[in-house]
């Protein structure tokens, strides 16, 4: 089975329907949506013409005018379904740290310390209990 015939033939036409349809729904545009406009199947059928060299970057650049939307919308109160939608995407709502070495050894040259320095790390090592068998 040869599959069905692509819908456009080419990424200009792609894009000019891909215009119309913000056109015609410039607030909230979903990508299921746009999916339906075009004549796809699925939303899956978006992300099959991105796979396809000549489409990927009109689609990729057609999905970020919908996220951009929904980026616009974390100033608004009530953004939750945003907020959703991005994590989906792969947005996350933290940062991460590193505070290691990176597997190096630390070894730090305390001889370079001062003597009120070097009484300051003791103090706050008795403290912490660190260095206690």
């Amino acid at each position: 089975m040869a599959g069905r015939p692509p819908t456009y033939s080419t990424p200009e036409e792609l894009q000019t329907a891909i215009d119309a349809y913000f056109d015609e729904e410039p607030e909230k545009p979903t990508i299921s949506g746009m999916a339906y406009y075009l004549g796809f199947e699925s939303r899956q059928s978006i992300y099959d013409y991105a796979e396809k060299g000549e489409f990927s970057y009109t689609i990729k650049r057609a999905i970020g005018r919908i996220e951009d939307r929904h980026e616009r919308n974390l100033y608004e109160s009530g953004a939750s379904g945003s907020i959703f939608w991005l994590k989906n995407r792969g947005w996350v709502d933290r940062t991460d740290h590193d505070h290691t070495t990176k597997g190096e050894s630390f070894n730090p040259d305390l001889s370079k310390l001062t003597d009120a320095e070097l009484r300051t790390l003791a103090e706050m090592q008795s403290k912490s209990g660190a260095g206690k068998a």
